[in-house]
């Protein structure tokens, strides 16, 4: 019984391993091959929301963005691809950077979005990247102590690397313009004159101008850090702003620029500035620009939680789903485990007993084969014997009739005794060819005569004459032999016989001739023993026998060749 259990479950173990890895081969293809389309699609949507988003006009922009940001949410999340859900969490951080009223929100998705990047080796400089950009959400909630944590220690990783790494690091800028924002302007001194050179610096018009941030540093630490009334970066942070063609940084210039130069005391630019400020803050917030913002915003939140619950509503319908497949696939493959074992058992007990027959019958085959041998050797003799009887009785007989009749009865027997022995000494068909020279050669044995015979066998090579057929058409040919090597008037020349065989489709031809000269009164003689040996042994074979029109002794036999 426990053998029987054991068995079940090997069978179940196995098949359902068979099954699983065979969906589960056909799940990765397709996902393999839906997770490239995902990609696709995905990057292009990014890049549809980065373009509006570097417009940078006012907050309709960045609703219409976030648009493009929230198509690309559902896509990420639908690919559980850890990439594009970090790229698309650290969209959505920026729109929120850029709306700059739930700080909290911010942070958390940027820090969403560095711990995703973090778990990817290729990604590391995303990591860095994302982990600066926390530390700036930290500093619009006024939260110094962790932003310029952050800093610290991305400084001190950045300070370790090497030039051709920081060089394309291009967001070294910005780390030091957050830096000076919390008021650490001695952090964001050593920023810029440690880790990179200003020559590396380029505006990257998809998400910051570091090069502008870069002038805003300087002329930060310069004024605030080191008390400079004139810092000739200030030019270069007006410059900058002539620029600037995107309202939100046009407004966040003007309003550095006021800042600085009511600290230099140049009251006349700090007006000039403020008043400029005001106008894009205006422009920024008029119509119902925010409001489409907070609402899209809001909207955009709860769709995502939305998307939330009707993943996990789906992910439990699919969990019941695979728990009842499961459940029915683990029934059916047990009761189809039993109904194997069964019928195993079954074979088995039939394979034994198949085992025991076949060993009879090899037996009894044995046996047959014995007792046929046994024959065979009786009947050779009992040939012999009959030949040395005949000729114990040739040898008494004064009559020379009776002499000759009884030599011919002996020579025939004699003849029969050897052919039985060379049929006898092959188990299977014989060679056709080779078996009729060596018929004719023992047959011409068995006769004392003067002149010589020669024979000529001509047919296909290699047809093999069925066991079957060997005996009765031996005997047929046999008594053409004699008939020719006894009655044959060949005159002066060697008696020749000429045996030639060929296939007919599914028939077996024999002809049959010697050089013997055609006696008319011989020919017309009524038909002898020979003769009705001939006719027996042909209706045994379902042969048909046809004597040459001119020629009376020239004979063809046409027998199925089947076996």
């Amino acid at each position: 019984m426990r053998k029987q259990y054991g068995h079940i479950i090997l069978c179940f173990l196995f098949s359902w391993s068979l099954v699983s890895g065979l969906f589960s081969c056909t799940r990765e293809d397709k996902a393999a091959m839906s997770l490239q389309q995902q990609e696709a699609v995905f990057f292009v949507l990014l890049h549809k929301g980065d373009s509006v988003y570097a417009q940078k006009k006012n907050y309709t922009t960045f609703a219409h963005s976030l648009k493009y940001y929230d198509s690309a949410q559902i896509i990420a999340e639908q690919s559980h691809n850890a990439r594009l859900k970090a790229e698309a969490l650290f969209a959505k951080g920026r729109i929120y950077d850029a709306w700059n009223k739930e700080p909290q929100r911010t942070i958390h998705y940027f820090k969403e979005a560095a711990a995703l990047f973090g778990k990817l080796p290729d990604q590391y400089s995303r990591y860095l990247y994302v982990q600066q950009l926390v530390a700036h959400a930290y500093d619009k909630i006024n939260d110094s102590v962790h932003a310029v944590e952050i800093l610290r220690n991305l400084y001190d990783t950045l300070l370790i690397k090497d030039t051709a790494f920081r060089k394309q690091q291009g967001y070294i800028s910005q780390m030091a313009l957050i830096s000076s924002e919390v008021r650490n302007y001695a952090l964001a001194d050593s920023i810029l004159n440690n880790l990179f050179k200003r020559s590396w610096i380029r505006n990257d018009p998809d998400t910051y101008n570091y090069l502008d941030n870069y002038y805003l540093t300087r002329s930060r630490i310069d004024v605030y850090h080191y008390g400079k009334v004139r810092s000739p970066y200030l030019d270069s942070l007006e410059q900058a702003y002539a620029r600037t063609t995107t309202g939100f940084d046009r407004a966040f210039l003007a309003t550095n620029l006021v800042q600085l130069y009511r600290t230099v005391k140049d009251t006349t630019k700090a007006y000039t500035y403020l008043l400029a400020e005001y106008n894009f803050t205006v422009e920024l917030n008029q119509g119902k620009a925010l409001e489409a913002l907070e609402h899209d915003l809001a909207k955009s939140e709860l769709d995502a939680e939305r998307r939330q619950i009707q993943y996990e509503q789906t992910m439990q319908q699919w969990k019941e789903m695979g728990f009842v497949v499961f459940m029915i696939g683990f029934l059916s493959i047990t009761v189809l485990s039993i109904f194997l074992y069964k019928n195993v058992k079954k074979y088995r007990a039939l394979s034994a007993k198949l085992s025991r027959t076949n060993e009879d019958l090899d037996q009894q085959i044995g046996n047959v084969a014995l007792l046929n041998k046994e024959m065979q050797h009786r009947v050779k003799n009992n040939l012999l014997m009959i030949v040395s009887l005949l000729q114990m009785q040739e040898r008494r007989s004064q009559n020379e009739e009776t002499v000759r009749d009884l030599q011919e009865a002996r020579l025939r027997v004699q003849s029969i005794s050897d052919l039985h022995q060379r049929i006898g000494s092959h188990e299977q068909a014989v060679d056709f060819k080779s078996f009729i020279e060596a018929l004719v050669q023992a047959v011409v044995n068995c006769y004392f005569i003067s002149k010589p015979v020669t024979v000529s066998v001509s047919g296909t090579d290699h047809i093999g004459l069925p066991k079957k057929k060997q005996l009765p058409l031996t005997l047929i040919l046999n008594e053409w032999i004699i008939n020719s090597i006894k009655y044959a008037d060949t005159g002066n020349e060697p008696l020749h016989l000429t045996v030639a065989f060929r296939v007919l489709e599914d028939q077996l031809e024999i002809r049959y001739a010697d050089n013997g000269s055609v006696d008319a009164h011989n020919a017309d003689a009524p038909p002898g023993l020979g003769t009705e040996i001939v006719v027996l042994l042909s209706r045994q074979l379902h042969a048909q026998v046809l004597r040459h029109p001119e020629h009376p002794y020239q004979y063809t036999i046409i027998c199925p060749n089947g076996k």
